[in-house]
């Protein structure tokens, strides 16, 4: 009977009841997993800690020609059980690029992107062997011939730009968040966000100058400043450069990483989170999740 479910020595639940247990840890927490599984919740731990070392690839495609590429990269937050060595805070950020081939209008004020793939660095893996995992899942799957990388300027990011051999422009969701953070005023939050898009940085110079006059110019309104200074360049080209379609990674990693991960508050191993936010990237993508995990239930001989 073992063998007919393949049952390994001193292997307690089948390989069915693994594929549920890690598509369900994707969503919801080890306790609520266990209690619907009628296991314990050393079970879905256990599983879980036995993943830490597989680094998970995106399905197969089919490779077709495109004119146009888009890659979203951004990071989030985990809170730790306890501080990584060296470290001040209990945190660390796990990366994540978001590839896709444009925009679809659903409805006003609602958009889809076009076939999206995600991707999220895995426990041990560096970030030159992510950024090149990235690449070549891309280069099997696309024949393209414009590539964006849309991000806040993140050095890592800036990185992944150079490794895909994208062009890099700085996302207007934290371009529009550093204009806000220099003034509460609606009227000049509008003057300001006029002048990013008809690219008038004087504006924001006359602005310092003004603030810098009335003894008003903070430390926290100068980092923003600085923000939108050394990135001015990269900003503009979501109005100069053909086809851009802008950048929406923040509500990516709302939607699916952050309810799992961050919105609740709760410590994880950083390797099991990598792991948790890996089964996240491959379970949108997957077309049959469970059968796609058949692979690394497999024994190792």
């Amino acid at each position: 009977v073992d063998d007919k479910i393949k049952l390994k020595r001193y292997q307690r639940i089948s390989n069915f009841m693994k594929k549920e247990i890690l598509e369900r840890v994707a969503i919801d927490s080890y306790q609520r997993v266990a209690n619907d599984l009628d296991i314990s919740k050393s079970t879905v731990y256990n599983l879980l800690r036995s993943f830490r070392g597989k680094i998970l690839v995106n399905p197969p495609v089919t490779k077709k020609a495109i004119e146009f590429l888009y890659v979203q990269a951004d990071e989030c937050y985990v809170s730790l059980q306890k501080k990584l060595p060296g470290k001040k805070r209990n945190k660390f950020i796990i990366e994540q690029i978001t590839v896709h081939e444009g925009v679809e209008r659903l409805c006003k004020g609602r958009n889809k992107l076009i076939n999206k793939t995600m991707y999220s660095r895995a426990h041990e893996e560096s970030l030159e062997d992510f950024i090149e995992r990235v690449n070549q899942h891309i280069l099997a799957s696309y024949d393209y011939k414009n590539i964006y990388l849309y991000g806040d300027g993140a050095s890592w990011i800036k990185s992944a730009a150079d490794g895909l051999g994208a062009i890099y422009i700085t996302d207007l969701f934290h371009t529009f968040q550093a204009v806000n953070r220099l003034t509460r005023d609606k009227d000049m939050r509008d003057y300001l966000s006029n002048a990013v898009r008809e690219d008038d940085f004087e504006s924001f110079e006359a602005f310092k100058r003004n603030m810098e006059a009335e003894n008003k110019w903070t430390k926290y309104r100068d980092d923003s400043f600085k923000f939108l200074n050394n990135k001015w360049d990269s900003i503009q080209k979501n109005y100069t450069h053909p086809k851009s379609v802008g950048c929406s990674q923040e509500g990516i990693n709302s939607h699916y990483y952050a309810r799992r991960l961050t919105t609740t508050p709760r410590g994880f191993h950083h390797a099991t989170a990598r792991v948790i936010a890996q089964l996240i990237s491959i379970k949108n993508k997957a077309t049959d999740f469970k059968d796609y995990l058949e692979e690394y239930l497999k024994p190792e001989a």
